[in-house]
Formats: structure tokens, C-alpha cells, sequence
């Protein structure tokens, strides 16, 4: 209660020095942007993302530059490929992107069964910024990390008055939120020309790991869609909840809370200052979690829809031409290395990536929230 302490009460700051000061205030919060991220985290998913991009985002005239790849499974026990990201400009907008797309089923579920079973049996790790992460956001992170630094590295150096914008859903804003924080805070983009739009994305790390997120990546934006159940796992401590921690799961700022579906750009939304607010979607589904056989399907599906697109496979609907089975191998990979990321040029056409039917793991989810319920305070 300082007037000394500028820190919000959540953010649990006794340093007056470690609060952000007045040059570094948060951005605001654009809807239009917002969506258009939601476009750009979706052609994350796409098998042509060139010609999904000159379909959805024509406007903007974007540029895919790299696209980059590895296997990525923590465990042994599942094999599968296509953790990604990929890079673009808009020249016009004045924009460099990267997004990183989420989980797919493409082999089987065999992506989302080695994230739970990461995530329960695997303890966190400590991140370059300070605090932990969930170990199996980090493993992924770290995989592609050094090529999706190259790649921004370069584009900056080139553009250097051009704003940085990462985006990602689900999975792929766990690691954009990661990637965000480690491009300012190693120096490569300077924290007033980036911006982070997560969209639900789940909780990343530890309370102190969200703490210096926040005071880092100043125009960072959590949107939420509903009672999006992804948004919500890892979950708190099941006994004392979000405000109560210790070294549990922990959300970091800033929520834009869309309560009402539709989901629309004109929709009205709620922002809380708080990392974990009740006012925002903790309200709905910390306090109230999602059961299967009454909601459970209703969370799920908030989770798929983001301003009304379907994330993980809109591109794959708007080009019906090109249809696939969940098993079936992505046409480019054999182009990227499973033992090292590798960054290559995305030309006019290219397949890079797979991501069918990427939403539709109502099944898993089942176990997912099976698994998370009877677990202790959390890993």
C-alpha cells in the first residue's frame, strides 16, 4: 500500500525498483489486431501457408519469410513431428510476425498424451528470465528457439523501425510467451516495438516467472474466450486456488476477457490488471471448473473458436481441396532435421506444415482433466 510502490497488489512486488516505471506502461489493447493475430495463428496450422495467408490476409500484404521445424516429443514413448513456427513481414503494415502454432492430432493424440504426461510427471525448469516453466513448454521452446531467433534476428537488422508482433493459440502461445520474453530480454527486440496476443493459451510457468514476464513484455495480451478449459490448465492450487501459489501454475498479464458468444471484434470484453482475477474467466472456470457429461464439450469448444474462427483448422476449410487423413505425413519434413531445428525459405506454394483436425480432442481433454484433478497442488 506504498505510494512509493507503483506494483500492481498481485503482483506481490516488495522492491519498489522491480516495478515497471512510467516510460515502460503497457500498451493498449487493440480488438482489430487481435483478430488479425487470430488469422495469423491459424495459418500456423496450415499445410499451404503461403496461399492460406494470400486467402485470409490479403490486405495486409504479408510475406511469409521462414519456416522452421523439429521434432520436438519429450518422451519416448510418443513419436510424432511438426512442432513449427514461422516468420513474415508486412511491408505495408510495417510488421514482423512470428507465430507458432498448437497441438495437433495428426498423429493420433500422440502430441497432446506427451504434454500431459510431461506436465504431471516432470518437474518445472528454471527459464533466462528468472522463475520456472512447465518443462515441456521449455523442451519445445528450446527446440525451435535458436532458428526462430536467426530468423527475427535477421528480419529486424533489416527492418529495424518495424514492430514485432508474436502470436500464438493454445500451445503456441505457451511458447510465444516464452519467445517474447527472451527476444527483449536478450536484447534482440527492444521492448516498445514488440507485442504479444496469446489466445487460450495455458498457464506457463510459476508466479515469479509471470512476474518478470510482466515487467518485461510490457503490451502482452492473454485474450480469453469463455469458459476456454485450455486456459486454465496447469491448473492452481486445488486447495487455496490462484491466489495462493506457492510455486504453482501461474498466469501472466494482461487477461482480454470475451465473455459473451459469439465471440466478435465488436464483442464486449472485460481487461484485468490482475494476473489471476475472478472478474475475468478465473471466475467462470477456476472457481467453477468445467464437468464432463454437463459443460465439459461447451469448454472444449471455446477453446477451438476465437472470433469466430475455428484456429487449428481454418485453413484447411477454406481450402476443401486439399483434404487428409490425421495420420497422414506432412509433404515438407523430410526438409527439416530431427535432431536441430532448421530454417528454410517459405516460396510461393509451399507445404510446410500439417495441422488436421487440430481442435477436435474432446476424448483427451476427458483425460486430461481426469489426471489434472486428482493431482496434488501441482508439479
Amino acid at each position: 500500500m506504498s505510494l512509493q510502490n507503483t506494483c500492481k497488489v498481485d503482483q506481490n512486488i516488495k522492491s519498489p525498483p522491480q516495478c515497471p516505471v512510467d516510460h515502460e506502461a503497457y500498451g493498449v489493447y487493440d480488438p482489430q489486431l487481435a483478430y488479425t493475430n487470430t488469422l495469423l495463428s491459424a495459418i500456423a496450422y496450415s499445410d499451404t501457408p503461403t496461399k492460406c495467408m494470400n486467402s485470409i490476409v490479403p490486405d495486409g500484404n504479408f510475406e511469409l519469410i521462414h519456416a522452421v521445424g523439429r521434432r520436438c516429443e519429450d518422451l519416448f514413448l510418443f513419436e510424432y513431428e511438426e512442432c513449427y513456427a514461422y516468420t513474415a513481414i508486412s511491408h505495408t503494415l510495417k510488421i514482423i510476425v512470428l507465430a507458432y502454432r498448437g497441438t495437433t492430432t495428426t498423429y493420433g493424440n500422440k502430441q497432446l498424451y506427451d504434454e500431459i504426461v510431461s506436465i504431471l510427471t516432470t518437474p518445472k525448469t528454471s527459464f533466462i528470465t528468472g522463475g520456472e516453466v512447465q518443462y515441456y513448454f521449455k523442451q519445445a521452446y528450446d527446440k525451435l528457439f535458436p532458428c526462430v531467433r536467426n530468423s527475427i534476428e535477421e528480419i529486424v537488422q533489416q527492418n529495424p523501425d518495424y514492430d514485432v508482433v508474436i502470436t500464438g493459440h493454445s500451445l503456441g502461445g505457451a511458447i510465444a510467451s516464452l519467445s517474447a520474453a527472451s527476444l527483449i530480454y536478450t536484447g534482440v527486440v527492444r521492448k516498445t516495438k514488440l507485442s504479444l496476443y496469446t489466445f487460450g493459451m495455458p498457464r506457463v510457468g510459476d508466479k515469479e516467472y509471470a512476474i518478470n514476464h510482466d515487467r518485461i513484455v510490457n503490451n502482452s495480451w492473454r485474450v480469453v474466450h469463455g469458459r476456454d478449459i485450455v486456459a486454465h490448465l496447469p491448473t492452481c492450487n486445488l486447495l487455496f486456488g490462484c491466489r495462493v501459489t506457492a510455486n504453482g501454475p501461474y498466469h501472466h498479464r494482461t487477461e482480454i476477457f470475451y465473455k459473451a458468444d459469439p465471440m466478435t471484434i465488436s464483442s464486449t470484453y472485460i481487461q484485468c490488471e490482475g494476473n489471476e482475477d475472478d472478474l475475468c474467466s478465473d471466475g467462470l472456470v477456476t472457481k467453477n471448473w468445467c464437468v464432463p457429461g454437463e459443460d465439459l464439450d461447451d469448454c472444449i469448444d471455446y477453446h477451438k473458436v476465437y472470433f469466430g474462427i475455428p484456429v487449428g483448422t481454418y485453413c484447411n476449410e477454406k481450402d476443401s481441396r486439399r483434404k487428409r487423413s490425421a495420420t497422414e505425413r506432412s509433404r515438407m519434413w523430410d526438409n527439416f532435421s530431427s535432431d536441430e531445428c532448421k530454417r528454410i525459405n517459405i516460396t510461393k506454394g509451399s507445404t510446410v506444415n500439417a495441422a488436421t483436425e487440430a481442435c477436435k480432442i474432446q476424448e483427451s481433454f476427458l483425460i486430461l482433466i481426469t489426471l489434472l484433478i486428482f493431482e496434488k497442488a501441482m508439479i
